[in-house]
């Protein structure tokens, strides 16, 4: 048997994986020496792949221009979410307000809002994260974020 037929073998045995047989006995048994050295170097190339796969992308204009082509959308359908950053005018905090998207909830369409709020007057690194609609950011603060 291969070095890599053997270490995928080993796979099998690593850390009680075994017990959740995620490899059936029966299906491994019946693979060729050929069968088990290609699983093996597709999981060889998948950690590879794995180990230098960079999970974040920049969400520039390039990476917009190409959602819209692809799903034949506009500027007003596919874009970056535009947030606000509010002052309030009597007490010190500072309010960011991020659309999160709309849903449904059975008899209406809900926008609801990502909202960070800071509270100034305290100096130490604070905040405070809600996710509320946009009647309650209307209640809770006075604020209609579409005008």
């Amino acid at each position: 048997m291969s070095k890599k037929a053997s270490n995928l073998n080993h796979l099998r045995q690593v850390k009680g994986i075994d017990s959740k047989n995620p490899i059936p006995s029966q299906f491994w048994d019946g693979l060729s020496e050929s069968e088990k050295e290609s699983m093996a170097k597709a999981i060889e190339e998948a950690n590879e792949e794995y180990s230098n796969y960079d999970e974040w992308d920049e969400m520039n204009e390039e990476f917009y221009s190409h959602l819209r082509e692809r799903f034949d959308k506009g500027p007003d359908e596919i874009g970056p979410r535009l947030w606000k950053s509010y002052q309030n005018k009597l007490i010190p905090m500072q309010l960011m307000v991020i659309p999160a998207g709309r849903q449904h909830d059975g008899e209406k369409v809900v926008q609801w809002f990502h909202t960070i709020v800071e509270d100034l007057h305290n100096g130490d690194c604070n905040g405070e994260y809600a996710l509320i609609t946009e009647s309650d950011l209307l209640e809770k603060y006075n604020i209609n974020f579409n005008n």
